[in-house]
């Protein structure tokens, strides 16, 4: 997979130099669907700085949505990680590659549980709600490395993101998968705290650009231009921290 992303990379990198004076006005949009994870506020800054303008974003609940959103063909693009990137290659509805590695999840990918469960392997026999065919199995990956926990030991309960605090608030999930903003909301709950976090696993959860292979077949120049604006809006990114500490964390 390393291999495929840095192949895929130096092909669209190549198109760099090659872009020149190119009018831009002549170039296809290309649109991105994103969710509300903070890791890709990279593209809420190259939208609202108009560094490209050839990049419209939309947005969506989840991974999940954005996944279903590429599969049906209303995107050319999503951020999302490598389970995102399996499902829609194994869906069969188009092919994608990963052309960038855009940040990594330390601490931000969690399990919430209720009170009672105070260990992982606490969670033999519990419910555990998680988005299925999302950057959530490779939460539960590792955590049930960590446990020593088999898959069969826990009761996997399919939830939508936003449905999560409800499922857990009503008895419905004994703990979930989640992460910002819906696990800012569950961690605020009374009766519910954090037991695992990708802090415990800094590789787990690594966020890519994911793109339809006949995006980067057919529309090199804009992929690079979409790419080269992730650099700035880190640059800004980090500007901005200089000032406000949080601004780079939410990143």
């Amino acid at each position: 997979m390393s291999i495929r992303i840095c192949f895929r990379t130096a092909c669209v990198l190549v198109m760099l130099v090659l872009m020149g004076c190119e009018d831009l006005n002549e170039l296809k949009t290309l649109r991105i669907a994103v969710n509300p994870w903070p890791g890709y506020g990279y593209f809420a800054v190259v939208e609202e700085r108009e560094y490209t303008s050839v990049l419209e974003i939309v947005e969506t609940a989840s991974l999940s949505d954005s996944v279903r959103a590429f599969n049906r063909g209303q995107v050319d693009m999503l951020g999302g990680t490598l389970a995102e990137l399996a499902a829609i290659n194994h869906s069969g509805k188009r092919t994608a590659s990963a052309v960038l590695v855009l940040n990594r999840s330390v601490g931000a990918d969690m399990i919430v549980a209720s009170n009672e469960i105070t260990s992982l392997e606490q969670l033999a026999g519990k419910r555990l709600a998680l988005e299925k065919g999302s950057a959530n199995v490779l939460v539960l990956a590792m955590a049930l490395s960590k446990s020593g926990l088999q898959l069969d030991q826990i009761d996997l309960l399919p939830v939508p993101q936003g449905e999560m605090p409800v499922a857990m608030m009503t008895g419905h999930a004994d703990a979930a998968i989640t992460y910002p903003p819906t696990s800012v909301e569950l961690e605020s709950l009374v009766g519910f705290s954090r037991l695992f976090d990708t802090s415990q696993a800094p590789n787990a959860v690594i966020d890519l650009l994911i793109v339809a292979d006949e995006v980067i077949d057919q529309h090199p120049k804009e992929l690079a231009s979409v790419m080269d604006t992730t650099n700035k809006s880190d640059n800004f990114a980090l500007t901005c921290s200089v000032h406000q500490p949080h601004f780079k964390h939410a990143f």
